[in-house]
């Protein structure tokens, strides 16, 4: 008599089978937290330019092209900035807006194209629906899953993308 010890073949297909599922599953719903955490670790300094900008704004007239360094902001830990107000570590490009007219917008280095944050004053000219808020701007399928999970509110606009106010 044998005595069989062991797995067959197709015990361990199923098992492997089993776990590529699982891993499909889970996968995209980790990479899709990870995006979100680091997110929200940038909402705060946003916040922060945001008032740090309206503050200039109010002591000298308009927003000039004022740069962090005129905002008395400090980069936390792990973030690098320069003397024109761009922001950079490893997941983020952070920068004013061409026009200096009072906006930020951040946009993940990995992929610029997906999505990005961006923070508009509340006279800003364009943007109507968004001024005053943070924003998400989707630029794909991915970056529009990202706005939504972060509870974006869809604005209208005439860009073209789908824009959420956060």
């Amino acid at each position: 008599m044998r005595n069989n010890k062991g797995f067959t073949l197709l015990e361990l297909l199923v098992v492997v089978l089993i776990i590529g599922i699982l891993a499909s599953i889970a996968l995209p719903q980790y990479r899709m937290s990870v995006t979100k955490a680091k997110v929200a670790s940038i909402l705060p300094l946003m916040r922060h330019i945001k008032d740090s900008y309206a503050e200039w704004k109010l002591t000298n007239e308009d927003y000039g092209c004022a740069n962090i360094f005129d905002l008395g902001i400090d980069c936390p830990g792990g973030w690098e900035c320069s003397n024109v107000g761009e922001m950079e570590n490893d997941y983020w490009y952070c920068f004013p807006n061409e026009e200096c007219s009072g906006y930020v917008y951040c946009t993940p280095k990995n992929d610029p194209n997906s999505f990005t944050i961006m923070m508009i004053q509340p006279d800003d000219e364009g943007f109507e629906e968004a001024r005053g808020n943070l924003c998400c701007f989707a630029g794909n399928d991915e970056g529009d899953k990202i706005c939504k999970s972060l509870g974006g509110k869809p604005i209208a606009d005439g860009w073209g993308s789908t824009h959420y106010k956060l």
